[in-house]
């Protein structure tokens, strides 16, 4: 059995129809563009950030653990020394270095402030990583654009992006699943990708 057998009949139909020769190389760019589309879900529906409470627990334990552990390395104690030098007081000290040590290295992601649709930047990264790879598959640079006199959509880009949204979101919930961008759209990502 070959790598080719186990490429889905969905890609293969989609390099016939748009004379994409290697199909190993589209299967690769879709998969490249399903990971980075994902991404940019996780970041901008906030997935890959920690809350506001998690940010503000880490830091509330951040200081609990330095103004500890201050206090229980200060030479200037004084009558509470004794209580100080206990071992279990050694060993309270040992963790909670190694605690705030480690908390010291555990970054904090803030989620920026962002407007604006999670699907649009899901759908940008997509189309953005796809329309890279376009060039190697087919030769062409990648095009969309509205028909001034008609209205009607054009470009092979876009109509191979058309023809496989409804595969490529078919198994999402309907909530999750972001409309197909206009070409207006495609065409004003597209510019920004190649400039």
């Amino acid at each position: 059995m070959t790598d080719d057998d186990y490429i889905p009949g969905y890609v293969r139909d989609l390099a016939d129809k748009f004379d994409i020769a290697d199909v190993e190389a589209l299967e690769d760019a879709l998969l490249r563009a399903d990971v980075a589309g994902d991404g940019a879900r996780w970041v901008q529906t906030g997935m890959a950030y920690h809350t506001d409470a998690q940010v503000a627990q880490h830091a509330r334990l951040t200081r609990l653990a330095t103004e500890l552990l201050a206090e229980l390395t200060n030479p200037e104690i004084g009558n509470l020394r004794p209580h100080a030098m206990s071992p279990e007081a050694e060993f309270c000290r040992r963790e909670l270095k190694q605690f705030a040590d480690w908390l010291a290295t555990e970054p904090v992601r803030v989620q920026p402030r962002k407007r604006g649709n999670p699907g649009d930047e899901q759908s940008r990264a997509f189309i953005v990583t796809l329309a890279y790879e376009w060039p190697a598959l087919t030769g062409e640079k990648p095009t969309a654009w509205k028909n001034g006199e008609t209205g009607l959509p054009g470009g092979r880009f876009f109509g191979f992006l058309k023809e496989y949204w409804g595969i490529y979101w078919k198994n999402e919930l309907p909530f999750l699943r972001p409309a197909f961008p206009s070409p207006t759209t495609i065409a004003r990502w597209l510019d920004t990708h190649n400039s």
